[in-house]
C-alpha cells in the first residue's frame, strides 16, 4: 500500500473512532522541519494553534514543534 493511501486510511479511522471514545478534538504536534507532515495535517482540516520554540534536540540543534488541532464536533448549522 502506498504511503499517502495508508495515511489517509489512518486519518479516516481516527476521525471515525475518536468521537465514540469521548474525544471532541485532536491535538498533536509536528516538527517545524517536517513540511510534508504539516501539509498532511493541514490538508485534513487541522489548524495551527501555536509553536513550542526549541522544543526538541535533533542532531545537536533545537527544532520548534508546531501545535495543530482539529475539532471532531459536527459543524454548526
Amino acid at each position: 500500500m502506498r504511503a499517502p493511501l495508508t495515511f489517509a486510511l489512518l486519518f479516516a479511522a481516527t476521525f471515525a473512532a475518536a468521537p465514540g471514545k469521548g474525544y471532541r478534538k485532536i491535538l498533536t504536534c509536528v516538527r517545524a522541519d517536517n513540511d510534508a507532515g504539516l501539509r498532511a495535517y493541514l490538508g485534513r482540516g487541522f489548524r495551527v494553534v501555536g509553536t513550542a520554540a526549541n522544543h526538541c534536540l535533533v542532531d545537536g540543534r533545537y527544532v520548534d514543534e508546531i501545535l495543530v488541532e482539529r475539532s471532531l464536533d459536527p459543524p454548526p448549522g
